[in-house]
Formats: C-alpha cells, sequence, structure tokens
C-alpha cells in the first residue's frame, strides 16, 4: 500500500485481506487487491486516466491494446531504474545507490508475469486494456 501512497495500520491490512480473500487461500488476486484499493482509496484520477496511462506503451498495438511484452519490458526497466536512484536509508551525498536487481524492488520475473496474467492477456499476447480499466474502475 506504501507504493500506492497510502499508509495503512496492520490492523487495517489485516481486514482488507480478510474482506478480499473470497477463497481462502491467503493470497490476494490482482482484481480483488484493485476492488478493494477502488473502495478504500479515493484516487486522484478516474478511468480515462488510467486508459491515457496504458495508451503509452500501445505502440504498434492495435488501439485499445498493449502487448504484453512491451509491458513485461516497461515494469523490469522501471525496477532497474527505481533501484539505481535510491538511497539507502542515512545515505548522504556521494554516497552510491545499493546494488540490487529488480526482485529486491517487488518487481521480480515471476511477480512481472502474475501481473501480466492477471491482465488476461490473448493467444497473440495482446492486452485490451480498455477492457480491463472498464472492469475494474466505476468511472
Amino acid at each position: 500500500m506504501a507504493v500506492l501512497g497510502v499508509r495503512c495500520s496492520a490492523q487495517d491490512l489485516d481486514l482488507m485481506i480478510k474482506e478480499c480473500d473470497t477463497d481462502g487461500s491467503g493470497e490476494i488476486e490482482f482484481s480483488e487487491f484493485l476492488y478493494v484499493c477502488s473502495r478504500r482509496v479515493a484516487t486522484p484520477y478516474g478511468a480515462n486516466q488510467v486508459k491515457a496511462a496504458f495508451k503509452v506503451f500501445e505502440g504498434s498495438a492495435p488501439a485499445g491494446f498493449v502487448r504484453a511484452a512491451d509491458l513485461v519490458k516497461a515494469l523490469t526497466v522501471y525496477a532497474d531504474s527505481e533501484m539505481r536512484t535510491e538511497k539507502p536509508v542515512g545515505a548522504g551525498a556521494g554516497s552510491r545507490p545499493p546494488s540490487a536487481s529488480a526482485s529486491s524492488a517487488g518487481f521480480s520475473a515471476e511477480r512481472i508475469e502474475e501481473l501480466i496474467q492477471q491482465l488476461e492477456p490473448d493467444s497473440a499476447g495482446l492486452i485490451n486494456y480498455i477492457a480491463f480499466v472498464e472492469t475494474m474502475m466505476d468511472d
């Protein structure tokens, strides 16, 4: 939740997990997570803004679609660049950023694959982001 800019107590997190773990697996699927967050977080953006963010990755894909491979690349590059620019707590000027892989930023290859699968790419590796956003957000 901190990644989203939301501060929650451990009790709040436990409550959210209990609310959305409908299958009792102890894990929260991405769509369940989005549902809970949309109820608890007043986002400063709407569905049209999320669609516009996805559109940045549309590239040569058909309108309203993004290629899963492009999102994988973006998530990998973003996590890597974030780790290179972060400084350790208490680091002063001239301190070197920690050497870390994408996995230490929470974007392991497995996690990225899990996120992509939640977006339900078709057999050609295309994700209909318009349909996804409309399903996940009321706007």
